[in-house]
């Protein structure tokens, strides 16, 4: 979801390529049946010293009113300690909808705002043409 919004790859953003080096030399040396359970103690820190980036600093073109939510969602989903990662597609769903409902709400308030103002503009008109 970051990539599609911002155009650029996740994983080269957070992590530059000397770390993955050195995290992959570290994991390397460490017996295979015990990486799980070390990087399980360790996914908390490299993720805190690894904030996810947020979208608005890359992209103009999520629309104001669902940057927010769709940042939230996109950093759910692919935050990097895996144990607290958003995986329920019913939950994964109803933050897309929440951003569909804000969008088509958004179109109609824009819309009303819009109507609102010629409205007041017409009535300014009138108002001044009277006066004459």
């Amino acid at each position: 979801m970051f990539e599609l919004f911002s155009g650029c790859v996740l994983g080269t953003e957070i992590f530059s390529e000397q770390f993955i080096l050195d995290l992959m030399q570290v994991m390397g040396a460490i017996k295979a049946g015990q990486r799980h359970r070390i990087f399980d103690q360790t996914v908390t820190s490299i993720a805190d010293s690894h904030p996810l980036p947020r979208l608005d600093t890359y992209t103009a073109i999520v629309p104001p009113c669902i940057r927010d939510h769709l940042d939230l969602l996109y950093r759910s989903l692919s935050t990097i300690d895996y144990r607290v990662r958003l995986i329920d597609f019913n939950r994964i769903f109803r933050r897309i909808d929440i951003c569909l409902l804000v969008l088509r709400n958004e179109r109609k308030y824009a819309h009303w705002l819009e109507e609102r103002r010629r409205r007041r503009q017409a009535t300014s008109l009138k108002r001044i043409g009277a006066h004459s």
